[in-house]
């Protein structure tokens, strides 16, 4: 009788409990944008006969309900604790590794698109290199945290093989492949990448830039020609936000050109305007890295008058990991032209005419450009 009463009482605490969440979530404001895990959170879907049937209806509300589930941010750091306390070192798709780091496991990446993508983009350049010349037309796909950080890593950790892969596009590739790999290597106890977000830090874009500049057989700046700024020591990055869980935050550093160098910033043609290439107001917010050029955006232009040039014009196609790179490159170009393909849905071969590019530079990390699903626009 006791069991089965305890059975009974379990049953009921349990269907409170559903009942009570369901209606705080229903009672709650839905929530457009989580600036925690920065992005658009699920809406409450229409309902139409044909979603219904297709399922398309039970799916999106699914996905709102989930979305919208009140304390969403608290239970999904509960829920890591309590893997953490059980001893998991693989949660929600981020190794707990080493040192502190979070790095994002990216175990899921469809080979065949990724090497549909390489081809894509070798043969585009390729076409390039005989337009501008090889010297005028370069690749750097960087390596991941999750591919230089190794020794970080839980011993089991299974990732896709990044360095066969920038070996596949550099033995296609017959303009000024820069690669970074030994770079990074010979610099891995260095603050390169971030612990808490999927993107390298300042000092790893420098010494990219001093890579990418020698192999393009220009001086670059030295590190003592910067003004190296910790603008933050609180920034929680991207890979925070899938757990809302660190033993501690990262550091953010700017570095602001010591010489004479004006910039003239047009985002998104002529939306926003700039004289600096970093927009400060976001470092008081979640989403700090957007302090590099403004964050995401379609195309940006930036002139620079008095720096190292003999008036051309770069373009560089790139995902976020260009951001705080672009600050070392506009000091060698009259003008650079900065493109995201995600957002800017125009023809390469458009961009390239409108803005008289002499020079291209294509800039991704490698887990981006493998998922990139943008890339049909190089044919055009």
């Amino acid at each position: 009788m006791k069991s089965k009463f305890h059975n009974v009482v379990t049953v009921v605490v349990f269907l409170w409990l559903i009942a009570f969440f369901t209606v705080a979530s229903m009672l709650n404001p839905d929530r457009i944008f989580s600036a925690n895990e920065n992005r658009y959170l699920a809406q409450k879907p229409k309902w139409t006969l044909e979603q219904f049937f297709e399922g398309e209806f039970a799916t999106g509300y699914e996905n709102y309900i989930t979305d919208q589930f009140i304390g969403r941010d608290k239970w999904i750091q509960v829920k890591t604790l309590c893997e953490i306390s059980i001893g998991k070192k693989d949660v929600n798709g981020v190794y707990l590794c080493k040192d502190d780091y979070l790095i994002e496991t990216q175990t899921g990446i469809d080979e065949k698109k990724a090497y549909d993508n390489a081809d894509r983009m070798v043969s585009f350049l390729n076409e390039k290199v005989q337009q501008l010349g090889a010297d005028h037309v370069a690749l750097m796909l960087v390596p991941t945290a999750v591919a230089t950080l190794k020794d970080k890593l839980p011993n089991y950790a299974q990732t896709f093989d990044q360095y066969r892969y920038i070996d596949y596009l550099g033995d296609g590739f017959g303009g000024t492949f820069v690669d970074v790999r030994d770079t990074f290597n010979q610099n891995k106890d260095k603050y390169i990448y971030y612990k808490t977000d999927h993107h390298w830090t300042t000092k790893g874009a420098f010494l990219a830039y001093q890579k990418w500049a020698d192999a393009m057989r220009f001086t670059p700046f030295s590190e003592e020609e910067f003004e190296v700024i910790q603008v933050s020591d609180d920034f929680l990055g991207t890979v925070y936000s899938k757990l809302n869980y660190a033993k501690s935050a990262d550091r953010m550093y700017l570095y602001k050109v010591k010489r004479d160098i004006r910039y003239y910033v047009d985002i998104d043609l002529g939306a926003k305007i700039m004289d600096s290439l970093y927009e400060e107001s976001h470092l008081a917010k979640k989403d700090k890295y957007s302090v590099f050029l403004d964050g995401n955006h379609s195309i940006v232009t930036i002139d620079t008058t008095g720096g190292q040039s003999d008036g051309d014009t770069l373009l560089i196609i790139k995902d976020s990991y260009a951001h705080c790179f672009v600050p070392f490159a506009v000091n060698h170009y009259d003008r650079t032209v900065v493109v995201d393909m995600r957002y800017l849905k125009m023809p390469m071969n458009q961009v390239i005419e409108k803005y008289g590019i002499t020079d291209i530079l294509v800039l991704y990390n490698v887990v981006h450009f493998a998922e990139d699903i943008n890339m049909p626009l190089l044919s055009y």
